[in-house]
């Protein structure tokens, strides 16, 4: 089937538009926060140890958030953690225009909410899409979805450097507030195509055995296991990249923070192009896709660590392009394990198993986030660049080898 279908779906077209406001508000928060912590930490790895806090909800209870997306309406998840993370930032935003500053145990608290937020949101948005579009058009989708990203990805994160400049990372934060709750009415506007799943009464007795089938589904699985063990340098990736450009442009290089917010707005545009690719992409083999996507991301990680090196306009033009290539080749990442993972699972079990994979994605990122903020913690982030490239370039390699299948019937 041909893009165009995707957009000929009016509930899909409804969730695209609330969640390309959300996205660019997450993006905003992606350069406003990391100020926000440094500026009340005055150090990186505190920094990280506090920006950690958001995955802490995502490691207690991810196995049993998808427990509950399984057994109700996973829209009504969707729109409870759009209005609560809304209402986490807000509370921020509020005592800033109030001129007190948040304590770092408030600004804990808040990522805590948001990590709860993001969990069951996570968990039940990617068992849900599919019901909304189908499974033949869900890889579309998904990769339509990963567009939104990369274009907020391009405008949020330069517009965040301008809001922090002018009125503060506290109230940039506003901006994402404001886009949660834009997500929960356009949710709102659109129908369940299909009912929950209609799974036994429940009993506490049985909480473990249902969490238990959302782990088999993944242990038993060849497929899953290798989706997992190769998405785990993505998932360190991308819980530490942010902070790890913000510590780079601020402390390393002394950029101001609208090229700091430009170099993480480089990003959109390598999204757009790997989004635009995804078609292509996912007509391979997920393996033999993910090989080249590995391999290109290892190089855009060694233009960073050549970046550190640098100074001056030298080294914002290389930073920029290197984030560039990174994101275009992560996104792509996120599209071909994402589809192929959702697709490998049955339905009943899908939130579930979503609830599995974001622990431990949130273990991943979270460790990352605080190995990454270590190795920062001297001002300069090129230990970290040279070891997350490294990894890259061994799931490039190990990708490459792979001889597990994902032909029919396990992916559809």
């Amino acid at each position: 089937m041909s893009a165009s279908s995707v957009w000929r779906n009016d509930g899909f077209r409804r969730v695209w538009a609330g969640q390309t406001a959300s996205i660019f508000g997450d993006r905003v928060t992606d350069v406003a926060l990391p100020f926000l912590i440094l500026a009340e930490t005055h150090a990186p790895f505190d920094a990280a140890l506090v920006a950690a806090a958001r995955y802490v909800p995502m490691v207690v209870l991810g196995l049993f958030a998808g427990v509950v997306v399984d057994r109700v309406s996973r829209r009504a998840v969707l729109i409870a953690c759009d209005l609560a993370r809304g209402l986490a930032l807000a509370v921020i935003v509020a005592l800033a225009a109030l001129h007190h500053a948040a304590s770092l145990w408030l600004l804990a608290g808040m990522l805590v909410v948001l990590g709860i937020g993001q969990l069951g949101f996570q968990a039940a948005y990617w068992a849900w899409l599919p019901d909304v579009l189908g499974e033949d058009l869900f890889g579309r989708g998904a990769a339509a979805l990963e567009a939104a990203d990369a274009a907020s990805t391009l405008g949020g994160p330069a517009i965040g450097g301008v809001l922090v400049g002018a009125i503060g990372p506290a109230l940039a934060l506003g901006a994402d507030a404001f886009s949660y709750f834009v997500s929960a009415g356009t949710l709102l506007t659109v129908r369940d195509t299909l009912p929950p799943p209609t799974p036994p009464p429940f009993a506490w007795g049985a909480l473990w055995r249902e969490v238990d089938e959302g782990l088999r589904a993944i242990t038993h699985s060849p497929q899953q296991r290798l989706l997992k063990g190769l998405g785990a340098v993505v998932y360190i990736s991308t819980g530490s990249i942010a902070v790890l450009l913000v510590v780079l442009g601020d402390v390393r290089l002394h950029l101001p923070a609208w090229q700091t917010g430009l170099i993480l707005a480089a990003a959109g545009i390598g999204g757009l192009v790997g989004s635009a690719s995804a078609a292509r992409f996912l007509a391979l083999p997920p393996m033999r896709a993910l090989a080249g996507i590995f391999a290109v991301a290892a190089v855009g990680m060694g233009l960073l660590c050549i970046a550190t090196f640098l100074t001056g306009g030298a080294a914002f033009i290389l930073a920029f392009v290197a984030n560039l290539i990174l994101d275009g080749a992560v996104s792509l990442s996120f599209i071909i394990t994402g589809t192929t993972s959702v697709l490998v699972t049955p339905r009943a079990v899908r939130g579930r198993v979503n609830g599995v994979s974001n622990l431990y994605a949130s273990v991943m990122r979270g460790g990352g986030l605080l190995v990454a903020g270590a190795l920062a913690a001297m001002g300069n982030p090129l230990p970290a660049f040279a070891a997350i490239g490294l990894a890259f370039a061994v799931a490039a390699s190990t990708a490459g080898r792979t001889r597990v299948s994902f032909t029919a019937p396990d992916v559809l």
